[in-house]
């Protein structure tokens, strides 16, 4: 800014524009209007378009870890027999007319897989409430853990006449089977093993989460490799893996002196322990944010009692123990608990669970 120019226009506006008028006294008064004038001037400051923030910016995990658990868990009784959708806010359950095992839910939420108690393939449409068996009891062969591989495909382990075990992938709408090209490790079968696909590996290169009691494996077509094993003499088992929606981690169930649940990657690092005692057959949210669980350490109106969580409180009051589904983040923090109507629970030992 020119001030001896701004000075003169300022005196030119004063005093006519006759410089014999600025005297010592205006040219001071002149001064004091200028620095008046910058102090209450509004500063601009110009923007390059790099710099210039976009309309709205979000950090990644600013939403995400607003969002509350939502949906539905779908639980089966093996002891009742009984399917029920359990609402997650409200604990309303409604009851399904399914019965059977090893539930397991397509991709788009819409279908269910599961096995009944002759051990037979079904497939339960949840929006026409449609159920069909898909295979044929007379063949004599013996279906185990189906798990989808898309949301018109599915693959199972099957037990054959020749009582040789595989897996095999088949369409929903009609059996139409393939055997899977790669290698099980010993053991695998159709009641005590869990079988979960991988997200990302497409159906006709499928690779697998195997549980199998002492091991569970990363099954691929070039072969199977142990993410973690137990000695069969110590007592312990690994049941219940589940895969991550991203297909980057598995959840699944330590069974010693209780049973805890941890979490690895599927590259067999970052092993945690989330849970330390009575948690049971985890399942994803659709989101991958939260783990769904089966637990007994859940309080009269269904608030999940702490000590699940942390090591040095063992000791529960008398009557804590009522069976539900409890919730937490991916970390391992615990969220809520889910128990049904008015904290009573929905559930019995041995079920089976899916996050609609």
């Amino acid at each position: 800014m020119d001030i001896e120019k701004d000075a003169h226009s300022l005196s030119h506006s004063l005093f006519g524009g006759d410089p014999h008028m600025i005297t010592r006294r205006n040219a001071r008064l002149v001064l004091l209007v200028l620095c008046l004038a910058l102090t209450v001037m509004p500063t601009i400051r110009t923007i390059s378009a790099t710099q210039a923030p976009s309309p709205m910016e979000v950090s990644p995990t600013a939403d995400t870890a607003k969002v509350a658990p939502a949906g539905s868990i779908i639980c089966c009784s093996t002891k009742s027999g009984e399917t029920s959708l359990v609402d997650i806010a409200t604990g309303e359950v409604q009851v399904l007319p399914v019965s059977g095992s090893s539930i397991e839910i397509s991709p788009d939420r819409k279908t269910l897989a599961y096995v009944d108690r002759r051990e037979q393939l079904h497939v339960y449409y949840l929006d026409t409430s449609r159920d069909v068996r898909i295979s044929d009891p007379e063949d004599l062969e013996k279906y185990g853990s189906p798990t989808f591989v898309s949301n018109d495909t599915i693959a199972y382990i099957k037990r054959n006449r020749s009582y040789r075990t595989a897996i095999y992938t088949s369409r929903i709408d009609r059996l139409d089977e393939r055997t899977w090209v790669g290698e099980l490790p010993e053991g695998v079968s159709t009641s005590s093993s869990t079988l979960k696909w991988i997200p990302g590996t497409a159906a006709e290169q499928a690779s697998f989460v195997l549980g199998n009691v002492y091991g569970i494996y990363v099954l691929s077509p070039r072969g199977a490799r142990a993410l973690v094993s137990v000695d069969p003499k110590s007592g312990a088992s690994l049941r219940y893996p589940a895969v991550s929606p991203d297909g980057a981690a598995i959840a699944y169930v330590h069974k010693s002196s209780a049973s805890s649940i941890w979490t690895i990657n599927v590259d067999g690092n970052d092993a945690r322990q989330l849970t330390y005692s009575d948690g049971s057959w985890p399942t994803w949210s659709p989101n991958g944010q939260y783990i769904a669980f089966l637990t007994h350490a859940a309080g009269e109106r269904g608030l999940l009692q702490q000590d699940i969580y942390d090591p040095s409180r063992t000791e529960r009051s008398a009557g804590s123990f009522l069976f539900g589904i409890g919730i937490m983040r991916r970390d391992g923090t615990p969220v809520q608990s889910v128990c049904g109507v008015d904290g009573k629970p929905v559930l019995a030992p041995g079920d089976y669970i899916a996050w609609r």
